[in-house]
């Protein structure tokens, strides 16, 4: 697995700016082409400007389209897929340097967050214009809002973690680990130590939906890296992700993203 060093990216096309241990890099990415596993040397934001494509985890697959904001921390690694031509990414690189002169620990934010905030989209896309006017006084704004934005984000991740007992993080890993099987409360109670009466009455006040539909929203995330893949069938792709049948995946995956697997798939093989 290749280790991407500092302002280096898989990009065909890439404009740079860096200072005070910042690397902006504003990428394009013009041939669809899958870009393996690999991991980076710096903590970066990520922001899609155009295009779109679908980034994979070994937790979570997130289908990244215009305005799409999503951290990585160091040494995570992933792989993308499914581009769309002329894809547009614009990146925010944070050295180790940086963050230890502004205070900033790293270890604090989760890994692969999608983070649908406008807030902090706003910032990042106000990030982007500075980046694009380059002109004296760019430098003191961009790191101004850098900071606005990651004192934001720290708040807000440790005031998400705070309302979440341990006990969650593991449902979340099982149930991410078995999506393909049967996931009951039983298996539920044995990897996290409650009982399944406590987890019964208490999933929605952690997870915002019922088990089913959690476990139904993850298995259509997962769908979509292999609806990118033309040679299997709809059927093949519901059963493979643990969908009773093609009618189930289809009404399951249209009611999370408005739209069925079919017209994904046309809307990605069009681009």
């Amino acid at each position: 697995m290749e280790k991407l060093l500092s302002g280096n990216f898989y990009s065909d096309q890439k404009v740079q700016l860096q200072f005070n241990d910042l690397i902006l890099t504003d990428s394009q990415y013009h041939v669809q082409k899958p870009i393996p596993w690999h991991y980076h040397e710096n903590a970066y934001f990520s922001y899609v400007v155009n295009g779109h494509l679908l980034e994979i985890s070994k937790k979570q697959t997130i289908a990244c389209v215009p305005g799409t904001l999503i951290f990585n921390n160091t040494n995570d690694p992933h792989y993308n897929k499914g581009h769309s031509k002329h894809t547009r990414y614009f990146y925010i690189e944070l050295k180790n340097k940086w963050l230890e002169n502004h205070g900033v620990n790293k270890e604090n934010f989760r890994t692969h967050p999608l983070i649908n905030n406008p807030f902090l989209t706003t910032l990042i896309r106000k990030i982007y214009e500075e980046f694009k006017i380059n002109d004296d006084a760019s430098q003191l704004a961009i790191e101004g809002l850098l900071l606005t934005g990651l004192g934001y984000f720290t708040r807000h991740l440790k005031d998400e973690n705070s309302k979440s007992p341990g006990w969650v993080q593991k449902i979340k890993e099982v149930i991410h680990d078995n999506q393909h099987e049967k996931v009951t409360l039983k298996l539920l109670s044995d990897h996290s130590g409650v009982h399944p009466i406590y987890i019964s009455q208490n999933f929605h006040k952690y997870f915002k939906t019922s088990l089913s539909g959690y476990l139904r929203k993850v298995r259509v995330e997962n769908s979509l890296v292999h609806l990118a893949n033309k040679d299997l069938s709809l059927s093949q792709i519901a059963v493979h992700c643990g969908f009773s049948d093609q009618s189930h995946f289809t009404r399951c995956f249209k009611e999370i993203n408005g739209i069925t697997p079919f017209q994904y798939r046309q809307i990605i093989g069009k681009s």
